[in-house]
């Protein structure tokens, strides 16, 4: 039950950056942070790769203040690069700098763009 939360969590997450730009994917050279409110719950690390690449990862750290979308909880999430602030190495990096803390979870995305729209249910 719990990772199929998750799942559902992360493909929330990933829909509403798709509405960001022409894809869902965040510059590997930012330091990436997830706003509810104005405060912080959580980072993102994407590591670098090809622009063009259609098949990416991103690792997501939701603090423990982050709660998952949903009919008791509609506020937005709001996803903040930080251009003034020192971005990750590399995942290394990340994992070694990235707050840890009482109720943190990590979150490992492995995504495949693709042009095509899926089917309508029927």
């Amino acid at each position: 039950m719990r990772k199929a939360l998750m799942t559902a969590a992360a493909t929330v997450l990933l829909a509403g950056l798709m509405k960001i730009g022409a894809g869902a994917q965040l510059d590997p050279g930012l330091k990436v942070y997830l706003l509810r409110d104005g405060v912080r719950v959580g980072e993102v690390f994407v590591p670098e790769r090809d622009l063009n690449a259609t098949q990416y990862e991103e690792h997501w750290v939701l603090y423990g203040n982050y709660t998952y979308p949903g009919p008791a909880d509609l506020r937005g999430l709001v996803i903040k690069a930080e251009a003034s602030e020192r971005p990750y190495r590399d995942a290394n990096d990340f994992f070694r700098r990235v707050p840890w803390g009482k109720n943190f979870r990590y979150v490992h995305i492995t995504a495949t763009e693709s042009p095509v729209k899926a089917p309508i249910a029927r």
